[in-house]
C-alpha cells in the first residue's frame, strides 16, 4: 500500500512538472479531454490495485488468524482443527409470508373452525325444545299438548 502511495505521489510530481506556463491563450479542448480521460483511467487502474491489495492483505489476515489457532492449540496439547466448511451467505429474499396472507389465512381457518363447532354443537344438542323433539324420542306417545299462551300487551300505568 505504501508503495501504491509512493506511485501517485510520483506520478502527481511529474504531472506538476510536466504542466505548460499559462499562457494569455486558452488551452485547446482536446488536449484537456485527453488530460482528463488519462488522469480517469489511471485512477481506476490505481483503485483496482488498492483493492487487490486489500484482499491480498484480508487473505493473510485470515491465514495468521489461523496460523494462531492452530499454533495455540499445538502449545496447549490440544489437538482441535477448527475450518469453515460452508462461508455463510446472506439470503436473496424474505423467507416468511407476508402479514397479510398470514392473516388472512388464520382468519379463514378460525372462520371454518367456527362453522364447524357450531354444526357440531347443534348436532349433538340433547334438549327437548319442542313437541318434534319430544315426539323424535319415542319413548311414549305424546297424548296432547299445552298451547303457548299469546303475548300479553304491556301494561299502561
Amino acid at each position: 500500500l505504501g508503495s501504491i502511495h509512493a506511485q501517485i505521489a510520483a506520478r502527481r510530481q511529474a504531472l506538476a512538472a510536466a504542466k505548460p506556463v499559462a499562457s494569455a491563450t486558452t488551452p485547446k479542448p482536446a488536449a484537456t479531454e485527453e488530460a482528463s480521460v488519462t488522469l480517469a483511467v489511471e485512477y481506476r487502474r490505481l483503485a483496482r490495485e488498492v483493492a487487490d491489495a486489500r484482499e491480498r492483505q484480508r487473505q493473510l489476515d485470515d491465514k495468521q488468524f489461523k496460523a494462531s489457532i492452530s499454533a495455540s492449540s499445538a502449545t496447549n496439547d490440544r489437538n482441535i482443527q477448527v475450518s469453515v466448511l460452508d462461508e455463510a451467505y446472506r439470503p436473496t429474499h424474505a423467507i416468511s409470508r407476508p402479514r397479510s396472507q398470514l392473516l388472512a389465512a388464520a382468519l379463514v381457518i378460525c372462520f371454518v373452525l367456527a362453522l364447524l363447532t357450531a354444526v357440531a354443537s347443534a348436532l349433538f344438542d340433547d334438549r327437548i325444545h319442542g313437541r318434534v323433539d319430544l315426539e323424535r324420542l319415542d319413548v311414549l306417545p305424546v297424548v296432547g299438548a299445552i298451547p303457548r299462551a299469546p303475548a300479553l300487551p304491556p301494561r299502561r300505568s
